[in-house]
């Protein structure tokens, strides 16, 4: 098995993205926060903050974010400038880049996104994500952060692993981890790149999909409109309000 934050280090260095690495810190949201508009991003427009172990990892509102051993997940954040304050759906689209990148890498795993921020693998929360906007004068950035159990999950009944789906090693390679990260790149760079925009009819469909592929709704959605909200059949519902 390899080390996920060392990996992740690497292939970021060698994308040529302004990457930060400690084995151990508190929070990568936070770290990236405080460097965020400083002299050290200024290198970048896409910067990669990454650790082996977070002491205090933080979810969206008052929720934390849990592993088990060092350098067994992937603890990320992610910046990028913004030419522009971006619109409240960029997280859907953050979403659905988590879940496509995923999908291309292993698509024999069933994927799903539910929202509005926790990636699954069946029933079983695999991962989740935290998107921040930070403005500064007329600068703005946009903080991601992906947690993602990569070969172990927490000690939680409803937490999962990629390689406790995968079931071997073979399927698990440094290899195919840089290949992930490949693509994650890509799908959150075109999301990012459309952070202004309103949900497209085709980005409204695939975020459907990705929404009703998780196995244990209560209801399905009947639609995703252009500005996030969501459609059961009982309820509307805007995709910030959850």
């Amino acid at each position: 098995m390899f080390s996920v934050g060392d990996s992740s280090a690497t292939w970021a260095r060698q994308s040529k993205l302004n990457v930060f690495f400690q084995t151990s810190v508190v929070s990568t949201n936070d770290w990236a926060k405080e460097k965020a508009f400083g002299s050290e991003l200024a290198t970048s427009p896409i910067s990669l903050f990454l650790t082996e172990e977070q002491t205090h990892g933080r979810g969206r509102g008052n929720h934390s974010w849990s592993q088990n051993s060092p350098s067994s997940a992937l603890l990320s954040s992610w910046v990028f400038e913004l030419p522009r304050p971006p619109r409240s759906v960029v997280t859907c689209r953050i979403g659905l880049a988590v879940e496509k990148a995923l999908t291309a890498t292993w698509p024999w795993l069933h994927f799903s996104l539910k929202a509005p921020n926790d990636i699954y693998i069946g029933k079983k929360k695999l991962g989740g994500i935290l998107v921040e906007n930070l403005q500064q004068g007329k600068a703005n950035c946009l903080i991601i952060g992906l947690g993602l159990n990569v070969f172990e999950s927490p000690d939680l009944p409803l937490a999962t692993s990629l390689f406790e789906n995968l079931k071997d090693e073979r399927f698990l390679s440094a290899i195919d981890w840089e290949a992930f990260l490949d693509r994650l790149f890509l799908e959150l760079s075109l999301a990012v790149s459309l952070s202004a925009e309103a949900l497209s009819s085709s980005e409204q469909m695939a975020l459907l999909s990705a929404l009703n592929k998780k196995v244990d709704l209560p209801e399905k959605f009947i639609s995703v409109e252009a500005d996030g909200t969501l459609i059961t059949a009982q309820n509307r519902i805007h995709w910030s309000e959850l």
